[in-house]
């Protein structure tokens, strides 16, 4: 085995996963390319995790074993990788994944071949059992060779349009963006957007270089719908920083919001508002009420300070009237919803859709026992005309 510098570290966490950690190992050691490290993060397991992840004898393999569980999987586990990686490279891998035996090279070339510091490669996904499901994440989900701008225009609208599983990034790129080390469901989502809001290129490779296994155990299970939904409404909050976070370029502002009336009036010497233009414009987007509160506190921040807010109505005409009117007259309501968030076969669209019909039944017969309470409350001894 080569000793020289790995070009490439692959990093794994894994917290009781005995029942698929040796396929996911496996399938990394078993690399056409070569010339990697593979570091593996115990993170406090509990159960054979780890005497499963000492018994595989490869020297690429440089084990972690922490002391306490930080929560769900989540970026500070990517830190602790960063922290003693030596690959210019970063691929991460799901303890319950598995990369393709050419998965890494393909990864590679991409990559070299196109200069680019964010890469995905297509994703098959599998049952529990790794019997093959027959779609892949961009014929079935999310299409490659989109223009970036398009890709973040969905990342605003809080889609997942990247396959985890694929990912391959430049870790110098990773090492100058902010991580959440908080969010556990959208941490990676995060991350996309960061890297993308700081110029990072992106390329895709279009053979699947990984397999994504379908299981009731992961934390995106369909199974979880109504808490992932709960889960979500405050990461959102989270999430939205990032872009917030970021100095958007004029070209990107005109990209992302080619409509909006305040965004076509900047010009290269606005920039000291480019940042509010970006919040004003998203908020008008109206995507979800998340994103409109995140936006709502955004603005009341840049409007709070005086002197910009004079200067700010002066170019644009804009006063902190508009959005104290808009906070009394339109209220924003936050609540649980379901939605599906991977294919599972044959579920997924059946539960989404019975899970809104039961919500919709039940908003209605709740709002019918609150007009029949206030007429019974109103006329006490007169028949209120048929609700009972």
């Amino acid at each position: 085995m080569s000793m020289q510098t790995p070009l490439i570290t692959v990093l794994t966490s894994y917290y009781n996963d005995q029942d698929f950690l040796a396929d996911a190992i496996s399938s990394v050691l078993a690399q056409t390319y070569t010339n990697f490290e593979y570091i593996l993060i115990n993170h406090a397991s509990t159960d054979k995790s780890r005497e499963i992840a000492h018994s595989f004898q490869d020297p690429r393999v440089k084990h972690i074993d922490l002391p306490v569980n930080y929560g769900g999987s989540g970026n500070i586990l990517i830190q602790k990788a960063l922290d003693v990686a030596q690959g210019e490279y970063l691929k991460t891998l799901g303890a319950d994944d598995m990369l393709h035996p050419d998965g890494l090279e393909k990864l590679l070339t991409t990559a070299q071949a196109q200069q680019a510091d964010l890469v995905f490669g297509n994703v098959s996904f599998v049952k529990e059992d790794k019997t093959p499901l027959e779609k892949t994440w961009f014929e079935h989900r999310y299409p490659a060779n989109l223009p970036t701008v398009k890709y973040l225009s969905y990342l605003m609208r809080k889609v997942s349009v990247f396959p985890y599983a694929g990912n391959f990034i430049r870790a110098a790129s990773l090492k100058q963006i902010p991580l959440d080390y908080v969010s556990v469901q959208l941490a990676d989502m995060g991350v996309w957007t960061s890297l993308l809001l700081h110029g990072a290129k992106l390329a895709f490779a279009q053979d699947p270089v990984a397999d994504y296994r379908i299981h009731k155990g992961q934390m995106c299970s369909s199974a979880n719908f109504d808490i992932i939904g709960l889960r979500c409404q405050f990461e959102h909050f989270l999430f939205y920083q990032h872009f917030f976070d970021a100095q958007p370029s004029l070209k990107l502002l005109k990209e992302l919001f080619p409509e909006d009336k305040i965004v076509s009036q900047l010009t290269e010497n606005d920039q000291e508002f480019y940042s509010f233009c970006f919040v004003h414009a998203l908020y008008h987007l109206k995507v979800n009420p998340v994103c409109m509160l995140a936006c709502r506190l955004r603005l009341a921040q840049f409007l709070n300070d005086y002197a910009f807010h004079q200067r700010l109505e002066k170019r644009f005409g804009i006063s902190i009237r508009q959005l104290r009117e808009d906070i009394v007259k339109n209220p924003v309501l936050v609540r649980s919803i379901r939605y599906p968030l991977i294919p599972d076969g044959t579920k997924g669209i059946k539960q989404t859709i019975f899970g809104l019909l039961r919500k919709s039944i039940g908003l209605g017969l709740l709002l019918v026992w609150k007009i029949n309470s206030y007429f019974k409350k109103e006329n006490p001894k007169k028949n209120t005309g048929g609700f009972v």
